[in-house]
């Protein structure tokens, strides 16, 4: 709940104030927020900034917020799912397996109308919608969470040394190069980067040799005003480049 206040501010203030201060108006994004404005206020009240995102485009300086729909979805699907489920590894690895079924279906779909503008637009406003649930992100560090609680060892040969270098130096490549960029994988970049927050999360997390630590009072200072900083950044950013314009 400590994180609505903020979501709720800046959600009012982007879709309501925002607009009518005239030097911080993107003008394609201000575009696409006049079509279905009530409709996207409405789902940005009910915590599906995600679908706003999906199918209406860019919300002005608070694109972002779609990450806080998707989190707040999680605390509501998933213990549901688990609750309901008799196994908690086939709960996990059936709702993954539906997401990923759905996901290629879409992606050959719009492979095979591609060239048909308007069902290729319509597919690609569903395929946002896909990709912006990380329902198969939020299944892979289930995974991790329920490998630790009943069946810790198949994770130790990832707490080695030499496993912990190569983890850090191919996230960093993939960072770098902004993950596949070609071919079919570069539909699957966000499960990549899953697996990689995963592991990086049990190693920080569990793993008393872990080479990365985040222990220290700095960083402890930055993780508790990092969602401010993750929700004005955008503004900020705007502001930023209005005040050098001039």
């Amino acid at each position: 709940l400590r994180i609505w206040p903020l979501y709720y501010f800046l959600g009012f203030f982007s879709l309501v104030i925002l607009p009518y201060i005239s030097v911080l108006n993107i003008p394609i994004w201000q575009a696409e927020l006049q079509n279905n404005y009530l409709t996207q206020i409405i789902l940005y009240i009910a915590f599906l900034p995600n679908v706003a995102v999906s199918f209406f485009g860019t919300i002005p300086h608070a694109n972002q917020v779609w990450s806080i729909g998707v989190e707040e979805q999680f605390y509501l699907i998933w213990p549901l799912i688990v609750k309901y489920s008799r196994n908690i590894w086939h709960a996990i690895f059936k709702t993954m397996g539906i997401y990923l079924l759905i996901k290629l279906i879409l992606i050959a779909v719009t492979m095979t109308y591609e060239s048909n503008a308007s069902v290729s637009a319509s597919l690609f406003q569903w395929s946002e919608l896909v990709k912006y649930t990380r329902i198969d992100c939020m299944a892979i560090g289930a995974i991790g969470a329920a490998l630790l609680y009943y069946y810790p060892k198949p994770l130790k040969p990832f707490y080695h040394l030499a496993s912990q270098c190569l983890l850090y130096i191919t996230c960093l490549f993939f960072l770098i190069y902004g993950g596949v960029t070609g071919g079919f994988l570069w539909h699957f970049n966000q499960e990549i980067f899953a697996i990689f927050s995963t592991l990086i999360i049990l190693n920080i997390a569990t793993n008393h040799r872990s080479i990365y630590k985040l222990q220290n009072k700095s960083l402890d200072y930055l993780g508790k005003i990092s969602y401010g900083l993750y929700m004005y950044h955008c503004l900020c950013i705007a502001i930023a480049f209005y005040l050098v314009n001039q």
